[in-house]
C-alpha cells in the first residue's frame, strides 16, 4: 500500500502493527464501553467497513419480581441490565431439588412496549399451593457469564382479583353492602378489604374472613346517587406494598325517596317592604341539595292567621317570593321545604309588620356601603332604642342588574351583636348588595338596604357585566353603578372587538364613552356566529375604576351562505353523483347539507341529508333518459338559500312493459298503450306469436317490429288440434352508444326476438302514420337496445279438429237418442204391466142384483159360465172407459159397452136419481173378480189406441165427479163429453187404488 490510514471518530490509543505489504493490524488500548464503527482508508478512498462492540461481563439484574395473579398464574420479570455486548439469558425455576423448566429469554420474551429492556415470563407449570420457588438467571456474552439466584415465596406475591359487589336493603338513608371472593380458601389467613364511598365521606378498612362478607352503611342522605368502591388484598403480603392491591370493584345505588325533612332557614327581618308600601317581598335560606329527599324538590309558602290556619298557599322554585303587602299589624308565613311526595312538616316563620315607631328602625340615610381591597363594609348608625334591641341580621348578595335592591340567586346573612356599626364581607372581587334588619322580640322593620358611597374619595369599583346575544348581530350589555352613587360618577368606558374562539381579538377594537345615566347598551352591526370580547369601567372627575372582567358571547347563529361549486356526473340510467363545496360563510356551526331533485315536469322535490363530512350524494331510483334540476343547501340553525341549480339528463335504459293490452277479434287488431316509463326517445315494439303444443312450454314462432301501438295480426293455421297460440308485446329502446347505460348491458337481436323468426307481415302496423323509414335490429348494428319483459295479452287461441268434431257430435246425438227410446220403452212396459182391472162380481154373476142400464139385469139375460169369461174378455178389450165399480150409476155405461153401444155414455141421461136401498146394501157384499196382467196386457195390446195426453187425463175425473154426486148430465152434455174423448188418445192409470179400472181409447 502506497498509503494506509486508519481513521476514527475518537481519539484513542491506537497501534499499528503492519504485518506486510497487504496486512494491518489495528490494537486499541484501553478501549471504552463502546459501540463504533471504524473504516480502512486508501487516500481517499474507503476499502473496509467494521461494526465494533466494546462492553462488559453480564451485569446482575436488580429487580427481579414475580406475581402470583389470584392463584391461576405467575408472571416474573426483571430489567435487562444496559450492556454494548449482546448478552443472552437463561431462566431456571424449581421446586427444592425439581426443575421445573429452562428456558432461554430471547428466544421467548419480548421487551415489554413503552418499557426499554424491561421482560415479562409467565412462569408455565405453576402449581397454587407450592409456597417457595427457586430461580436461577444465567446471563452470556462475548465476556463471559453471570449466575443469579432468587427464593419466591409465592404466597406473598398474591394479587387477588376484583371481588364481586352489590347493594341491598337499600332505605331513605342506608343500605347493606355485599362483597364476595371466588376462590376464598385460597387465603388462608383472610383478606383485608377497603371500602370507600366517596360522596359520604364514607371509609373503612376489616379483614375479610369468610367468602361472602357485608357491611351496613347509614346516616346517608335520602334520593341521593352514591358510588361504592371496595378493594382486597391478602393478608400475607407486605401492606406497605400498593402493588398487591385488587383492581377496585365499583357499584353505584340510589337511596330511596322520602318529604324533606328540613325546612329553610328564615332568618329575623328576611322581607322587604317596597317604598311605594304596595309590594312584599320575602327571602328565606337556599336548602342544600342533599336535603331535597326526592325529585320535584320546591318551596311552599303559606300565609297563616294567628289559629294557624292556612290563608294562601304559593308553590315557588325560587329562594325569594313578591306579594302584594295588606299593610296590616302583622302578617304571618310559614316556608316550608317540599319534593313530589310531600312538603316538610315542619316550617319557619317569617314575621312582617306594620311599620311602627322611628325609635325600632335604622336610619336609611346613615347606612351606607364603601368598596376597597375588593370587600365591602357597611356601616350603620344604632337606632334611638337600643335598650331592646336583641341583635342585627346582615344580609348580602349577588346584585340584580338594573335592580339595586333585589338579589339574584340566594342571599346570605350573618347574625351580629347590637352594639356592632360595620361588617365587613370577604373579598371577592364582585358587585354585592347589602342589606341590615335591626331585630326587636316584637317588631322588625325588615330589610333596609344600603346606600352608595357618595365620597368623591371612595374607590371606583369593578363594573359587574351582563352580556348577552340578542340576535345573529346584536349582544346586549347590562350593568350597575354598585356601591358608587352616580353623583359622583362621570361615565363609563365600554371597549369591545370581535374575537377568535381563544378570546384572541380579530378585529379592530371599538371604544364607547356612556353617560353615567347608562345601565345597557347594545352593540350592533355584527357577524353572525361570531365572538364579541369586552371590557367596562367606571370613571369620575379624578379617578378611574378598575376594568371589569373580560367578558365574551358569541351572537347568534343564522343560516350560511349557499354551498358552491355544485356539478353532477356519473349519470347513469337510474342514478347520478351530486358534488359540491362548503360555504364560504358558516355563521355557525355546520350541520349537515339537504340535497334537493325533481324531476323537470314535476313540482314536488325529493330530498336526502348528509353530514357536515359528506360534500357528495348519489342519487338513486331516477327514471331513464329524463331531465332533473338539482340544487343543494346547508344548515346551522337555519338552512341557507339553494345553490345555483344544475339540470342532468340520465341515460337510456330499459322501459317498462306496455300497458292495457287489448284485442278486437273482430279487426284482428291488438292495441297497448306507452309504457309507464319508455326510458329513451326512440321507442318500438315487437308482437310475438307463441304456440304450445299439448301443454309443453311456449315457444316463440314469429315476431314482428311495430313503430306504433297496434298492428293487424293473422290467425295462425292450425296443423292440430294439440295445439294453441297466444300473442305478446315488448317494448324496445334503441340509442347510441354515447346515450345509453354503460352498467346496463344491450341485449341481442336473438335475446330481443326471444329467438324467433321475423317476420313483419304477421302483424302489421294499424297506421301509416306509424311507420318509421330507419332500420332496426341488422346484423353489425352499433345501436344498443333494451327491452322490457314479455307482457301477455290475455288471450289464447285453442285449435281444433273438424271431422274429428263433427264425428263426435254425431255419437253424442246418437246416444242421447238411445238413451231416450230405452227410458221410453221401459216406461210404457212398466205402464202396461202394472194395469190392474177389478171387475164387480155382478158382472159375470147371472144371480146379481145390480142394474144396468136403468134396472136389474134380467134373468134371461144371465150369463153361463162360459159367457162370463166371454163377458170379462169383452170388457177387457172394451176398455174405452174404466170407472169405479163401487158407483152403481156407472153400471149403464159398462152396460154399453159389453152391449157394444156406439154411445157408451147415453145411459147417463136415463139414470135415475132415486136411491135403491137394495141395491146400495148389495154393493161390497160380493168379492171382486180380477183380470190377470197376462190378460190385460193381451187385450190391452190390441187396442189401437195406447196413449193418454194431457187433456184426456183429465176427462175421467170430470166423469167420475159427475158420477159420484149422482147428478144427471143431459144428453147434450155427455154427446160432448165423447166426443172430447173420441179426440185424444188416453191412458189412465193408478197403482195404488184396488178398485179403480183403467179406461183406454
Amino acid at each position: 500500500m502506497d498509503s494506509l490510514d486508519w481513521h476514527r471518530r475518537r481519539r484513542l490509543c491506537l497501534l499499528l502493527d503492519i504485518k506486510d505489504p497487504f496486512t494491518a493490524v489495528l490494537l486499541i488500548r484501553n478501549a471504552k464501553e463502546q459501540k463504533s464503527r471504524y473504516q480502512c482508508m486508501v487516500g481517499r478512498e474507503g476499502i473496509g467497513l467494521t461494526d465494533l462492540y466494546v462492553g462488559k461481563l453480564p451485569q446482575n439484574v436488580t429487580d427481579f419480581s414475580c406475581i402470583v395473579y389470584d392463584y391461576e398464574y405467575m408472571q416474573c420479570s426483571f430489567t435487562k441490565p444496559k450492556n454494548m455486548l449482546m448478552t443472552e439469558y437463561d431462566l431456571e425455576y424449581k421446586f427444592a431439588n425439581y426443575v421445573i423448566c429452562r428456558i432461554k429469554i430471547q428466544e421467548f420474551l419480548t421487551d415489554v412496549p413503552g418499557h426499554r429492556n424491561k421482560i415479562h415470563y409467565n412462569v408455565t407449570g405453576y402449581a397454587p399451593m407450592q409456597v417457595e420457588y427457586h430461580f436461577t438467571l444465567t446471563g452470556s456474552n462475548a465476556g463471559g457469564k453471570n449466575i443469579q439466584r432468587f427464593v419466591i415465596n409465592s404466597h406473598k406475591i398474591v394479587v387477588p382479583v376484583p371481588v364481586e359487589i352489590s347493594v341491598q336493603n337499600i332505605t331513605t338513608n342506608s343500605a347493606t353492602v355485599i362483597w364476595e371472593k371466588i376462590k376464598f380458601g385460597y387465603y388462608g389467613k383472610g383478606l383485608l378489604y377497603e371500602i370507600k364511598i366517596p360522596e359520604a365521606g364514607w371509609i373503612r378498612t376489616g379483614t375479610m374472613r369468610h367468602q361472602v362478607d357485608s357491611v351496613v352503611v347509614n346516616n346517608l342522605y335520602s334520593y341521593w346517587r352514591y358510588n361504592v368502591e371496595i378493594r382486597v388484598k391478602s393478608m400475607l403480603v407486605d401492606t406497605q406494598d400498593d402493588r398487591f392491591w385488587s383492581e377496585t370493584s365499583t357499584e353505584h345505588f340510589n337511596t330511596k325517596q322520602k318529604r324533606p325533612v328540613k325546612a329553610p332557614d328564615t332568618p329575623c327581618g328576611s322581607f322587604y317592604i317596597d317604598s311605594t308600601e304596595t309590594q312584599l317581598r320575602l327571602y328565606w335560606g337556599n336548602l342544600p341539595e342533599h336535603d331535597h329527599c326526592g325529585p320535584g324538590f320546591h318551596y311552599v309558602v303559606d300565609e297563616i292567621d294567628a289559629n294557624g290556619v292556612v290563608i294562601q298557599s304559593t308553590a315557588v322554585n325560587d329562594t325569594t317570593l313578591s306579594l302584594p303587602w295588606k299593610n296590616v299589624d302583622i302578617q304571618r308565613f310559614s316556608i316550608k321545604s317540599a319534593n313530589n311526595i310531600g312538603p316538610s312538616n315542619e316550617g319557619n316563620i317569617i314575621n312582617v309588620y306594620r311599620s311602627g315607631s322611628s325609635q325600632y328602625e335604622l336610619n336609611e340615610n346613615n347606612i351606607a356601603k364603601v368598596y376597597h381591597n375588593s370587600s365591602y363594609t357597611l356601616s350603620w348608625t344604632p337606632p334611638v332604642n337600643i335598650d331592646e334591641l336583641v341583635n342585627y341580621t346582615v344580609f348580602w348578595c349577588l346584585p340584580k342588574i338594573e335592580l339595586p335592591n333585589q338579589c339574584k340567586g340566594p342571599i346570605s346573612y350573618k347574625y351580629l351583636d347590637k352594639y356592632a356599626t360595620n361588617f365587613t364581607t370577604e373579598p371577592k372581587d364582585r358587585s354585592l348588595n347589602l342589606a341590615i334588619s335591626a331585630n326587636y322580640p316584637h317588631y322588625n322593620k325588615g330589610m333596609q338596604w344600603a346606600r352608595c358611597s357618595a365620597e368623591v374619595s371612595s374607590e371606583l369599583m369593578k363594573v359587574e357585566l351582563e352580556v348577552t346575544a340578542i340576535n345573529d348581530s346584536s349582544v346586549l350589555v347590562k350593568w350597575n353603578s354598585g356601591s358608587v352613587c352616580s353623583s359622583i360618577l362621570k361615565g363609563y368606558n365600554l371597549t369591545y372587538c370581535q374575537a377568535s374562539d381563544d378570546k384572541k381579538c380579530t378585529s379592530p377594537q371599538h371604544t364607547i364613552q356612556l353617560f353615567r345615566e347608562y345601565r345597557n347598551y347594545t352593540i350592533q352591526n355584527l357577524r353572525p356566529y361570531t365572538t364579541v370580547c369586552l371590557t367596562m369601567f367606571m370613571f369620575s372627575t379624578g379617578n378611574q375604576g378598575p376594568d371589569s372582567e373580560y367578558t365574551c358571547v358569541r351572537t347568534r347563529a343564522s343560516a350560511p351562505s349557499p354551498p358552491k361549486k355544485v356539478f353532477v356526473n356519473s349519470a347513469t340510467s337510474k342514478s347520478a353523483k351530486v358534488h359540491w363545496s362548503p360555504p364560504d360563510v358558516l355563521n355557525g356551526i355546520l350541520s349537515g347539507y339537504t340535497v334537493y331533485w325533481r324531476k323537470k315536469s314535476y313540482k314536488t322535490y325529493e330530498t336526502a341529508t348528509t353530514d357536515i363530512n359528506q360534500t357528495s350524494y348519489e342519487l338513486t331510483g331516477l327514471s331513464s333518459f329524463s331531465d332533473y334540476e338539482v340544487y343543494v343547501t346547508a344548515h346551522t340553525v337555519e338552512e341557507s338559500q339553494p345553490s345555483k341549480s344544475v339540470y342532468i339528463r340520465t341515460l337510456i335504459g330499459i322501459p317498462s312493459s306496455p300497458r292495457n293490452i287489448n284485442i278486437s277479434e273482430d279487426e284482428q287488431v291488438i292495441h297497448w298503450e306507452q309504457p309507464d316509463l319508455p326510458s329513451g326517445q326512440h321507442l318500438f315494439y315487437v308482437v310475438a306469436l307463441l304456440h304450445r303444443y299439448n301443454g309443453s312450454e311456449s315457444v316463440y314462432e314469429r315476431v314482428s317490429i311495430v313503430r306504433g301501438r297496434s298492428c293487424r295480426f293473422q290467425k295462425p293455421e292450425c296443423p292440430s288440434s294439440k295445439m294453441s297460440y297466444a300473442l305478446e308485446v315488448r317494448a324496445v329502446n334503441v340509442g347510441q352508444p354515447n346515450e345509453t347505460d354503460k352498467d346496463i348491458k344491450s341485449m341481442s337481436r336473438d335475446v330481443i326476438l326471444a329467438g324467433a323468426k321475423l317476420d313483419n307481415s304477421f302483424c302489421t302496423s294499424d297506421s301509416e302514420n306509424e311507420n318509421y323509414n330507419y332500420a332496426l335490429l341488422l346484423e353489425g348494428d352499433t345501436k344498443s337496445y333494451f327491452a322490457s319483459p314479455w307482457i301477455d295479452a290475455r288471450r289464447t287461441y285453442y285449435c281444433t279438429d273438424t271431422k274429428a268434431a263433427l264425428y263426435a257430435l254425431a255419437f253424442v246425438i246418437l246416444i242421447i237418442f238411445a238413451a231416450y227410446l230405452c227410458y221410453w220403452v221401459r216406461n210404457k212396459y212398466y205402464t202396461m204391466k202394472n194395469i190392474k182391472v177389478i171387475l164387480p162380481e155382478g158382472l159375470v154373476d147371472q144371480n146379481s142384483d145390480y142394474k144396468l142400464a136403468g134396472g136389474a139385469l134380467a134373468n134371461n139375460c144371465g150369463l153361463d159360465p162360459g159367457a162370463k169369461k166371454e163377458f170379462h174378455t169383452d170388457i177387457s178389450r172394451s176398455n174405452d172407459c174404466l170407472v169405479a165399480f163401487d158407483h152403481k150409476d156407472n153400471l149403464n155405461l159398462i152396460s154399453n159397452f159389453h152391449n157394444r153401444s156406439p154411445n157408451p155414455l147415453s145411459s147417463l141421461s136415463s139414470t135415475s136419481s132415486s136411491k135403491d136401498h137394495h141395491n146400495d146394501e148389495h154393493m161390497g157384499e160380493h168379492p171382486s173378480l180380477e183380470t190377470t196382467n197376462e190378460e190385460l196386457s193381451s187385450n190391452s195390446s190390441a187396442s189401437s189406441h195406447s196413449n193418454l195426453n194431457y187433456h184426456g187425463h183429465h176427462q175421467i175425473p170430470k166423469l167420475c165427479e159427475i158420477d159420484s154426486k149422482n147428478t144427471t148430465l143431459d144428453i147434450a152434455a155427455a154427446e160432448q163429453l165423447e166426443n172430447e174423448m173420441n179426440q185424444d188418445d188416453m191412458e189412465y192409470t193408478d197403482h195404488g187404488d184396488d178398485d179403480v179400472v183403467g179406461f183406454y181409447s
